[in-house]
């Protein structure tokens, strides 16, 4: 795809980038010494640490072109800041890849800082992200299969709710002696929560992921609320329940609450975990170790 600069700067700068990424997707990687700056450093989307040196962002470069069968690469909406002899460049990527026995469709954004030394221009800094991973594999592989858990989370925490109205009719017990000083904080939460959830549920369905645990994932997500919690939903509901018992008043929902957790914790979370660790490798366990089960 041709993008057209008006600063003749600007289109050589993008032309540097175009080559760069023409040498990692083409299938020669050892051109990237050509762009690559000796002391350049990069966070990208597939290591763990931090790359310094153009040794190590050469190794990580050349690593995944060898591992991987490229279909398709595309740059989309690029922008080209100038400073002087320095250069930022962002832009989104979409590809799709074959590695691991599986067809892997990917798409994320791109920023490189480029520096003007001996009258051409050099990489110095990258730093990339995924935001949308799907993976293709043979139905009949055990992974692609259901996610099995104890029961529904809606129906565990809504069961639990149903409990607590319940032993509440038999033996009442008030949060606060007087009900209205809870209404607006139980008010307020519920909407936050609600809105908490129904965030989470539109970035899933951006990056193709599934909330049904009848159906297969195909993607992971770590985008929107998924940065800050893995359990997202979890949390809204939670919120939710705590948000409810506030505003009518009713203690034993949250006393419900903590066996309600453990349950959820036993017999959903820790089940989801380890399917999405069987299903996405060393992404998921890259994304459990920066990122909170719960808050």
């Amino acid at each position: 795809m041709t993008f057209e600069f008006d600063d003749p700067a600007q289109a050589e700068v993008w032309a540097s980038l175009r080559a760069l990424n023409d040498a990692w997707t083409t299938g020669d990687p050892a051109r990237l010494a050509e762009y690559f700056h000796p002391q350049m450093v990069a966070i990208t989307a597939t290591d763990r640490l931090r790359l310094t040196g153009r040794d190590a962002c050469l190794a990580s470069w050349q690593g995944f072109a060898q591992a991987a069968r490229i279909h398709r690469w595309r740059e989309l909406e690029p922008l080209v800041q100038l400073y002087g002899d320095t250069a930022i460049v962002t832009y989104y990527f979409d590809m799709a890849f074959d590695m691991g026995g599986r067809r892997i469709d990917m798409g994320g954004r791109d920023m490189f800082v480029f520096v003007r030394e001996h009258g051409r221009w050099w990489a110095v800094a990258d730093h990339s992200r995924h935001t949308r991973i799907r993976y293709s594999r043979p139905m009949s592989s055990p992974d692609s299969q259901p996610l099995r858990l104890i029961a529904p989370p809606p129906a565990l925490y809504f069961g639990a709710l149903l409990l607590g109205v319940a032993l509440h009719v038999v033996a009442p017990i008030a949060v606060m002696p007087a009900r209205h000083v809870l209404t607006v904080p139980g008010g307020v939460l519920m909407v936050l929560s609600g809105a908490f959830a129904r965030w989470a549920f539109l970035t899933m369905r951006r990056s193709g992921a599934t909330a049904n645990p009848k159906k297969p994932s195909e993607a992971l997500t770590t985008d929107g609320p998924f940065r800050v919690s893995r359990n997202p939903i979890y949390v809204a509901m939670t919120g939710l329940s705590v948000g409810l018992a506030f505003l009518v008043n009713f203690a034993w929902p949250l006393l419900l609450l903590a066996p309600l957790l453990a349950l959820m914790q036993w017999g959903v979370v820790l089940r989801e975990e380890r399917y999405l660790a069987g299903k996405f490798g060393d992404d998921y366990a890259a994304y459990r170790a920066r990122v909170r089960r719960w808050l």
